[in-house]
């Protein structure tokens, strides 16, 4: 049995993992617990009547928008029930990323443990305070006028207004003063409220 539970950094979360076999009517829970202070993902133990539930599982836990460094070597620790075990660590992508200058994937770090008993607490220590990458919304606008049904010359007048140094209204008034339709407007004025939040 696999599960994968995404983290998004940021501040400190938990949820109740709920399973029955169908029959008994009595559900188990298995708490998820993330630490923002420490960085620190808990897994289990299950509680409850245990029905349903494997005896043993691989877990993923999959951090979304890491920065490069999230998951080094220096400070990744993985343990159950208080003792390091052995952990696959993967870097990868969301899903397609967009091509043009500056190109930087938003990057998930997996780390993949198997054979974890499900009485046991699973810990993915990242290290303390992690942060979201943080937002790279130049190649993303470059993908959206790259796709948009409009001259080249007005893709580069947009790209250059949207990327500047200007404050972002000028730079979303210059969007709306050039020759773009609505919906391309809208989606590249999207990121770039994106990078300013």
């Amino acid at each position: 049995d696999h599960l994968e539970v995404l983290v998004v950094a940021g501040a400190d979360g938990s949820f109740d993992l709920l399973e029955d076999d169908g029959a008994t009517g009595e559900p188990s829970r298995t708490p998820l617990r993330w630490g923002q202070g420490s960085g620190r993902f808990t897994a289990g133990p299950v509680a409850g009547s245990g029905a349903g539930v494997p005896e043993r599982r691989r877990w993923t836990v999959t951090f979304v928008a890491a920065p490069d460094d999230l998951a080094d070597r220096g400070s990744l620790t993985v343990t159950v029930d208080g003792t390091a075990v052995p952990a696959r660590v993967h870097r990868g992508h969301a899903g397609p990323q967009p091509d043009g200058p500056g190109a930087r994937p938003t990057t998930r770090v997996s780390v993949t443990v198997d054979d974890v008993p499900t009485t046991a607490t699973l810990a993915v220590e990242v290290g303390a305070d992690p942060q979201l990458r943080p937002n790279d919304v130049d190649p993303l606008v470059f993908a959206v006028l790259d796709r948009a049904e409009v001259g080249h010359q007005t893709k580069v007048e947009a790209y250059a207004a949207a990327t500047g140094d200007r404050p972002l209204p000028v730079r979303v008034g210059d969007l709306h003063a050039l020759d773009l339709d609505r919906a391309v407007v809208d989606a590249v004025t999207e990121l770039l409220l994106a990078r300013e939040g």
